[in-house]
């Protein structure tokens, strides 16, 4: 059983190793290749899929967010319109999916978040001053963490690190620890871990970040990680109804660009507190 201190090393060397990756600065969205001609790192077209994933072209480098995000839904769609029943067929055979599923509800859906990346205004409310892309590593579970037989020293880290905007990071350890029951003084620990964590990270974003910065950062990575899951990847309709509702609640506004997006909410019942004319 890990002590507090013990917690806290953990979270001291992960937050250090996650503020260095996201302190880097690049001018396009791609993967890194070393040009052996030139002897120097550049970005190019996406690396080759690992063998898990489906087999794409390569494209890219992306100059903006919006195009990277664009292509990425619109190979999903295409993925649903060539062979629907193979991506239903998968998930329910990896009993990732217990709802009523439809392959119209993946349209709608999918429909509705391309609607938004080619519309919604707060995309271009990230300037490069402040939102170049950088390095982050988005799925920091115990999984993904390599310890030595002293299981406080954090040896390496795995899976891959995309290159996206700046946005809220999580320590997806503690969230999950979080979800379990605890004591009170529990509670005050992980609280504790969380500011250690939001701390450290602050030394990986440029200076003056502001509240309306990080909040548009967070609703970008968000939607970036609806687009890197796709639709064969989510845990259930129900379930993304729910985590889009989340991040759309913080813009109580009826931007058209959402309209498509609060209505596959209000067929989920999780209908925003919102009216179009």
């Amino acid at each position: 059983m890990l002590t507090f201190e013990d917690r806290k090393k953990i979270v001291l060397q992960l937050a250090d190793s996650q503020a260095q990756l996201i302190s880097t600065s690049f001018p396009m969205i791609g993967s890194i290749f070393m040009n052996k001609e030139r002897k120097e790192y550049e970005i190019g077209p996406l690396a080759p899929p690992v063998r898990i994933e489906p087999p794409r072209l390569r494209k890219g480098p992306w100059k903006t967010a919006r195009d990277e995000m664009k292509c990425g839904i619109e190979d999903h769609m295409e993925d649903l319109r060539r062979d629907p029943h193979a991506v239903l067929s998968w998930r329910r055979g990896e009993n990732v999916d217990f709802s009523p599923s439809t392959i119209s509800a993946y349209h709608a859906l999918n429909s509705g978040i391309l609607t938004l990346i080619e519309n919604v205004k707060l995309i271009d409310r990230c300037d490069d001053s402040w939102c170049p892309f950088a390095l982050s590593h988005p799925d920091l579970t115990r999984n993904n963490v390599l310890v030595d037989y002293d299981p406080t020293r954090v040896l390496a880290l795995i899976e891959k690190v995309p290159m996206l905007g700046r946005g809220e990071l999580d320590l997806a350890f503690i969230r999950e620890e979080e979800t379990q029951p605890c004591s009170p003084t529990e509670e005050l620990e992980w609280g504790q871990l969380r500011d250690v964590w939001d701390t450290v990270l602050q030394r990986g974003y440029p200076p003056g970040l502001s509240a309306l910065h990080a909040k548009i950062g967070w609703f970008i990575s968000r939607l970036s990680l609806l687009v890197e899951l796709g639709s064969a990847a989510w845990s259930s309709l129900e379930d993304t109804a729910e985590t889009i509702a989340s991040w759309r609640s913080d813009w109580p506004e009826p931007y058209p660009a959402f309209k498509q997006i609060d209505e596959f909410l209000t067929l989920h019942g999780l209908s925003p507190s919102v009216e179009y004319e």
